[in-house]
């Protein structure tokens, strides 16, 4: 039982990857900077090929430009500062400090949807907030802050700014001008800055957003004191309420900002209560931003939402009169709450894999439920179970031998699942190490490979056997059902190993139990094994060496043929063996 039904939740776009994600850390509270003014003149924190663009026959900055991209120039650039690419430089955020110094009086210009202004002359001298986009044409002159959460559109003639802050919170900057001249703060940390103009000044400026271009025929850029005071060295949390969520980007269109689609964003996010849960997400679900745990039942906000998937607002989140704590949705022995504070999975019983379930392990044998193998003796928990040893020992019997490398006698059974095979079960019994159970193989391999599969006499199918474990020598042995044998006999079936290093077939010394209906064979290794009808497979060999030599001018008599002794068969041809092998395809 998995619970994802009734409560409201964060978006599922983000849902898949929050549930493999970690819990996010914290964000530093200060930049790695020590200075106390911004040290860049443009910051562009995109890390993708040309972050910085820059169209100019030339391009001149008093100052320092940095980008977790690239800088892309088609003219002559001279930068005298540092001009730093694939800086890994985090954007810094400053929402907080920009509404303190100019939009926290009551001088304030707002408009509630998106703002168009075409005027000969346009003077900005109240501080202006759009929430949408805003767009102004015309002579402009901006003496204080303009601040839009979409897109800021600036057209015509931008006369001057006067250590002012052009702001758009969460959209693009575009200023499409025939002459510019910019002084202050220019700041689009989710968007692009981009400024067309035939004539553009860039007297005392910090420019910094996700992307920067400019297309200008000339470019000269002059760092401000002033603007890098005012953005500073230190990023605040992001607190985004829900209201604004619907001005953030939206690429896929599925209702979730591109912006919280990426986990690695959380950790810049305001987080209150510090339960990793950020307090914009928390509006959103109804949780309290003041307390990890919202409903009291012992598992904090953010477990509940992408572990668990319970509501954290609701303490019996199914209405079954036990709580989200007390549950037990993997039915393995403990409750939510234990794998919450144990740090196992509560929708998998047997979080590390080890064939014991997470109860079992805690109650039962005192093993650790987050690591396969408890004491590192090579066995993995649930074969020491199975095998008898002791989990929390490397060396049971204290031989000086881990546990992983004792040899000790099992026997692995392989059911036949063909219904018309005359071989029902195939047994590998040796001394081995490991679980033979999980480090052998048994595999038919009936018409996958040709060669074993057409074999002369061939009784049920070729099988292939591989292993991991460690041994010296193993018995395999054939479960035969006679009733599917056909004309063979039971006393004429013969063990055959394929040696495909030498591409030969190997007869082996075979032990009929015909009481048991079983057929023997000890080796010392695993390969493609099968068995044949043994009269069938050796009248196969006269007649094709007979050939062979009859073809030399050479006779051999039948009668050496006749007899049931496949040794004295095998005496006999074993000369010319590599040779019909070898030309076996052109007879």
């Amino acid at each position: 039982m998995k619970l994802k039904s009734n409560f409201k939740r964060i978006l599922s776009g983000v849902m898949s990857v929050a549930m493999a994600a970690t819990l996010l850390p914290s964000l530093p509270a200060v930049a790695e900077e020590a200075a106390e003014k911004y040290p860049y003149t443009m910051f562009a924190a995109s890390d993708t090929e040309g972050s910085i663009t820059i169209n100019a026959n030339n391009f001149c900055v008093n100052g320092n430009i940095a980008t977790n991209g690239t800088i892309v120039s088609n003219g002559n650039l001279n930068v005298n500062g540092t001009k730093t690419e694939n800086a890994g430089k985090e954007m810094i955020y400053i929402f907080d400090k920009i509404d303190s110094a100019y939009f926290s009086g009551n001088n304030i210009d707002e408009y509630s949807q998106d703002y168009t202004l075409e005027e000969i002359n346009i003077n900005i001298n109240d501080p202006l907030e759009v929430e949408g986009n805003a767009t102004l044409t015309g002579n402009i002159n901006i003496n204080t802050a303009l601040k839009a959460f979409e897109d800021v559109t600036l057209n015509g003639e931008v006369k001057n700014t006067n250590n002012s802050v052009i702001f758009s919170k969460y959209g693009d900057i575009v200023i499409d001008s025939q002459n510019v001249n910019l002084n202050g703060l220019v700041y689009a940390p989710f968007g692009n800055v981009e400024i067309m103009a035939q004539n553009l000044n860039l007297n005392n400026v910090v420019i910094i957003a996700d992307t920067i271009t400019f297309n200008c025929p000339s470019v000269n850029a002059n760092y401000s004191g002033n603007a890098g005071e005012l953005v500073g060295t230190v990023s605040e949390p992001l607190d985004i309420p829900v209201d604004e969520w619907q001005y953030m980007k939206d690429e896929n269109d599925n209702g979730l900002p591109d912006f919280f689609e990426d986990m690695n964003n959380w950790e810049l996010l305001k987080d209150t209560d510090g339960d990793k849960l950020p307090d914009c997400v928390e509006q959103y679900l109804g949780s309290d931003s003041t307390l990890v745990d919202t409903d009291g039942d012992l598992l904090d906000d953010y477990y509940e939402v992408f572990v668990t998937g319970t509501d954290p607002t609701l303490i019996d989140t199914d209405e079954n009169g036990i709580t989200d704590g007390d549950e037990d949705f993997d039915e393995d022995g403990l409750t939510n709450l234990q794998e919450y504070e144990l740090g196992t999975e509560p929708y998998n019983d047997d979080t590390d894999g080890d064939g014991l379930n997470d109860g079992e392990e805690i109650n039962t044998y005192n093993t650790d439920p987050l690591k396969k193998d408890t004491d590192d003796d090579g066995l993995e928990d649930g074969d020491e179970i199975y095998l008898e040893t002791d989990p929390t020992n490397p060396d049971t019997n204290e031989n000086g031998i881990l546990d992983g490398d004792e040899k000790r006698l099992q026997t692995f059974i392989h059911k036949v699942e063909n219904e018309d095979c005359a071989v029902t079960e195939v047994r590998v019994s040796m001394e081995g190490t490991g679980n033979l159970q999980k480090t052998t193989t048994v595999e038919s391999i009936m018409n996958k490979d040709i060669l074993c599969s057409e074999v002369v006499g061939l009784v049920g199918e070729p099988f292939e056997i591989k292993t991991t474990s460690q041994f010296d020598k193993a018995t395999l042995t054939y479960v035969i059902d006679k009733s599917k044998l056909g004309d063979t006999e039971f006393d004429n079936l013969l063990f055959l190993w394929y040696d495909e290093e030498n591409d030969n077939f190997v007869e082996l010394d075979t032990i009929l139990d015909e009481e048991n209906s079983t057929v023997s064979v000890e080796t010392t290794h695993f390969s493609k094994y099968m068995i044949v009808d043994g009269k069938e497979w050796y009248r196969a060999w006269q007649d094709i060496y007979t050939k062979i030599n009859e073809s030399k001018g050479q006779h051999i008599p039948n009668a050496l043929f006749d007899g049931d002794s496949g040794a004295q068969q095998y005496n006999l041809l074993g000369q010319e063996k590599a040779e019909w092998f070898y030309n076996k395809r052109k007879i």
